[in-house]
């Protein structure tokens, strides 16, 4: 692989632990595609390569590159590169670090968007290994990263891909599995699991506005109702607490949803703010 001295130079600074230096250097990086962006077939090889590394930074450094050279995606001919990086980006999602999988959820989320039909089975694989993931893991206590890196990436789909996501979460029992994750024992799994969810009312109160009522919405309801109503685990009382402001800011709210429990004061409150 025939390297210039230019692109060493910015390589090596994205390896450092320095994120400030990781910032300059994908500032240049972006500014060196400006100029060369018949160039990509080196530069994603070098990101695969650095990715291979044991060391955190080289990996962050990557995600903190690709996160800002993306911008150039329709451009450029880095559009056609991005089935080469996925599965390796993937790969990056069993890393037992929180900081280095939310990282990386971010930037496969931007890879997707802006891959488009292109990337189209490389995102499918990508979501059916989230939910093989949470489906794997549903043990409330576990510390297993994989079941973070799943909802992450869920999340970041849905953001990005709102309609893919929705369809492949309500094509069978999967936004269950998202709910699950709801009970984890750690407060960022269920913050995102229950994030997850809110980006699919929104999804639902767009479909209702165009085609009338939604069954994916009497789904979370009946999800929702059972917290409050039936279950006693507080994690999870919570999270159905978060997902129902969701529900009512998005003006889609069932007169069922006021019955659902007269002893939780707490949701009396939020329904007459």
């Amino acid at each position: 692989m025939n390297v210039n001295a230019e692109l060493s130079s910015i390589f090596n600074s994205l390896k450092s632990r320095n994120v400030q230096v990781q910032e300059e250097a994908s500032n240049k990086l972006f500014q060196y595609l400006q100029k060369h962006g018949e160039e990509t077939d080196n530069i994603f090889e070098m990101f695969a390569k650095q990715l291979q590394s044991q060391k955190k930074e080289d990996k962050l450094g990557c995600f903190t590159a690709m996160n800002k050279i993306l911008k150039l995606s329709r451009e450029t001919s880095i559009i056609h590169y991005v089935n080469k990086i996925l599965p390796v980006m993937r790969q990056q999602m069993v890393t037992n670090d929180t900081a280095l999988v939310e990282k990386g959820a971010e930037c496969l989320g931007n890879l997707a968007e802006m891959g488009g039909a292109i990337t189209a089975q490389a995102n499918d694989e990508t979501l059916a290994q989230a939910i093989k993931w949470l489906r794997d893991d549903t043990n409330p206590k576990s510390n297993k990263i994989e079941k973070y890196s799943a909802v992450l990436l869920l999340r970041e789909y849905a953001r990005k891909l709102p309609i893919i996501t929705f369809n492949k979460l309500f094509d069978g029992d999967a936004y269950r599995r998202v709910f699950d994750a709801c009970r984890d024992h750690r407060e960022n799994v269920r913050m995102t699991a229950a994030e997850c969810i809110n980006h699919c009312i929104r999804q639902i109160t767009e479909r209702n506005t165009r085609k009338g009522h939604s069954n994916q919405t009497k789904l979370i309801y009946d999800e929702v109702e059972n917290a409050l109503k039936s279950d006693s685990d507080p994690f999870y009382q919570h999270s159905a607490l978060s997902i129902l402001v969701a529900i009512i800011q998005a003006r889609d709210i069932s007169k069922d949803i006021l019955k659902v429990s007269k002893h939780h004061k707490s949701l009396i409150v939020i329904v007459v703010e």
